[in-house]
């Protein structure tokens, strides 16, 4: 099954394994952006989320930001990702802004950063570090609410990626 939109775009194609199926979408899908898509606009201020983050940092640069929750696989392989091409990403002018959004314990965070060789920063949102002997699995890895709506994260890890403007060219699930 392969959908579009609410229902009427809905199409259903039966193939057997191994069959070479080709799907083509009309022009009026090729510029689809969700109603609540942030792309187009302004990449939001990064200091509302109070990590404590400098602007210098993105100034005239492209900008990739991805909120992680670094306990979960698909966030831990995207950190890795973003590793691997930090190098890159400095040469071709670009900012990476990793963001944790579940509670996390610092020194779990820290001892996970070493064991796997990331020196990216990963900021924490406010009132999610965690230093007490709490399981963190009792605690909620949600999204919080204040990231759904401006930032339209919908599910982890969320990627927003900028021109040097810091107008949002892309988003969505790191694939």
């Amino acid at each position: 099954q392969v959908d579009f939109g609410q229902g009427d775009d809905a199409a259903y194609v039966f193939a057997h394994s191994g069959d070479h199926v080709t799907i083509n979408l009309g022009q009026h899908f090729t510029n689809f952006v969700p109603q609540d898509s942030l792309v187009g606009g302004p990449l939001p201020d990064l200091r509302t989320l109070e990590i404590g983050f400098d602007a210098r940092r993105i100034r005239n640069k492209k900008v990739v930001v991805v909120f992680v929750d670094y306990r979960k696989r698909a966030s831990q392989i995207a950190i890795r990702q973003l590793q691997r091409f930090s190098r890159e990403f400095r040469h071709q002018n670009v900012a990476v802004v990793c963001i944790q959004v579940a509670p996390v314990d610092e020194d779990e965070l820290r001892q996970w950063k070493e064991q796997n060789k990331i020196s990216l920063p990963i900021d924490v949102l406010p009132g999610h570090r965690i230093q007490a002997p709490i399981s963190l699995l009792q605690q909620s890895s949600g999204i919080p609410s204040a990231l759904r709506q401006p930032w339209g994260v919908r599910s982890l890890p969320w990627v927003i990626l900028t021109d040097e403007h810091q107008q949002v060219v892309a988003t969505g699930e790191d694939d």
